[in-house]
């Protein structure tokens, strides 16, 4: 799926339904395709490409274990709804790893296949993360500096042939030799989240094993990067009894979703070597930068049969990455509230429905807002007018289109503490100032016609009103001013 949520790339063999895969080493073996589809309908295809002989098709087919090197393991889609990134193994690093694809105006409308490094041949599903392109892998030997299991590209967005070099996440525990602690593993897909502020770029990524490597037998594993760039393993979800176990599930396909409080849910493809079935599996992980619990497991689907096999996983495009909410900012401008937020992500969203509580827990809808559904960045403002002085609690709530919503956290802003009445009016002698208990040092002054200040009163702390003794004014038309919360409130007096 594109980044921006919009295309679905997948590829295949040019196959009729039923008939087997032939691969050759003189590269005549079945042509590789691509079809990419919009947010329109899966059943539109908006571009087509089939691949030049040999990419992802070169290998002997009479040697054992080739054939599992040349396969086409996974794609993602640009944002332009023509271009993507293709991923897979080949016996000759030639026809093998991360390719660019793409036939747009920059490219004069001509379809181009750019092997965007060499180096590795046996690449697997590339991915984009905030401007990223990413890939996993089962390149090399453990520990060799061409071992690539998680790597990041050199490049953002690479497109040009050999234009680019691949390095594994730093200090994961997939990148170091065995004998220094390193760890066994065969990434398939994999999904990035930027979950701490204060951490630069993405900082939790999950990652499925499919369990093909000895001494790893299938899990998923989730792994936070900390404040000096390195990847902590904090967890592995496993079936069996332990990381070694035979009978755990094999993971390979690997989707998620994330909402404003840091909830993730996964969607997993697996294969169940004791039932021999594959399976569609859910789990969802709390506050995902800091929790290490292990989530439990939920069977979403069942294969009929061992004749059908699930492998990767996506979102359907225009109706998938959840809301994201980058802002959400109250502040009161005296019997008035400001809210302001704003987004990325807007897919399937419905509307925002705005909250209001007195209490911080029993909360009302005062307005709805309809979305703009739509990528990048959108923002939203209104105001509250019907509110009191006193605190004040809102939060939005986020509904999609499906029924499902999540909610923002609970902003506060405080109460007009004082916001001030006067009488008598006209006065005499003296007046009574009426205001909210005030919390922190407050004064007013009374200003003549002419802007002089004539007479200065500082308030007590914790009281709710004030008496003044006008009885030096001489007579006329006075006003009393007061900052509150940045702003002037003023009062018209008239002393007889």
């Amino acid at each position: 799926l594109s980044p921006n949520g919009m295309y679905l790339a997948v590829g295949g063999y040019a196959k009729n339904v039923g008939e087997s895969r032939t691969i050759a080493l003189n590269g005549t073996g079945d042509l590789a395709k691509v079809q990419i589809y919009g947010s329109t309908g899966v059943n539109t295809v908006l571009k087509s490409y089939t691949l030049p002989a040999g990419i992802f098709s070169y290998g002997n087919s009479t040697v054992a274990g080739n054939v599992t090197n040349s396969r086409f393991t996974g794609t993602v889609a640009l944002n332009d709804g023509t271009g993507l990134y293709a991923g897979g193994g080949s016996t000759n690093t030639t026809y093998g790893g991360t390719f660019y694809i793409n036939n747009n105006a920059t490219t004069g409308n001509a379809d181009v296949f750019n092997q965007i490094q060499t180096t590795q041949s046996n690449l697997r599903v590339p991915g984009i993360f905030n401007g990223q392109l990413y890939t996993s892998a089962n390149a090399a030997a453990l520990g060799d500096a061409a071992a690539i299991r998680l790597g990041i590209f050199s490049e953002p967005f690479p497109t040009e042939a050999n234009s680019a070099t691949i390095s594994n996440l730093p200090g994961a525990d997939f990148s170091i030799p065995i004998a220094s602690g390193g760890v066994p593993i065969n990434i398939c897909q994999f999904v990035f989240y930027d979950a701490d502020a204060s951490i630069a770029g993405a900082d939790v990524v999950f990652v499925t094993d499919d369990g093909s490597t000895a001494g790893h037998k299938g899990g998923i594993k989730k792994y936070v990067k900390n404040a000096s760039g390195n990847w902590e393993l904090k967890y592995e979800v496993y079936t069996g009894s332990g990381v070694n176990d035979v009978n755990n599930y094999k993971f390979r396909g690997l989707v998620g979703q994330i909402n404003s409080q840091n909830n993730v849910t996964l969607y997993a493809t697996a294969y169940d070597p004791q039932a021999n079935l594959s399976k569609v599996l859910k789990l969802t992980d709390t506050d995902i930068y800091t929790s290490i619990t292990t989530p439990a497991i939920t069977t979403l689907i069942t294969a009929p049969s061992s004749n059908y096999i699930f492998k990767g996983i996506s979102f359907t495009p225009g109706s998938t990455l959840p809301l994201k909410l980058t802002s959400f900012d109250v502040s009161r401008k005296l019997s008035e509230i400001l809210l302001s937020w704003t987004t990325e992500s807007e897919f399937n969203t419905k509307e925002f429905e705005v909250q209001r509580s007195a209490d911080g827990s029993n909360f009302e809808t005062v307005r709805i807002i309809e979305t703009v559904n739509k990528p990048g960045k959108n923002s939203y403002s209104v105001i509250d007018k019907a509110v009191s002085a006193e605190a004040i609690y809102y939060r939005l709530k986020m509904v999609d289109l499906d029924g499902t919503f999540s909610y923002s956290d609970v902003k506060a802003v405080r109460g007009l503490e004082s916001v001030f009445d006067i009488y008598p009016n006209p006065v005499k002698t003296k007046l009574t100032i009426k205001h909210g208990k005030v919390l922190e040092p407050q004064r007013f002054q009374v200003v003549d016609i002419n802007g002089k200040t004539a007479l200065t009163i500082h308030v007590s702390l914790n009281t709710t009103y004030t008496e003044v003794d006008l009885s030096s004014l001489k007579k006329g038309v006075y006003v009393i001013q007061s900052e509150i919360h940045g702003q002037r409130v003023e009062r018209k007096i008239i002393k007889e």
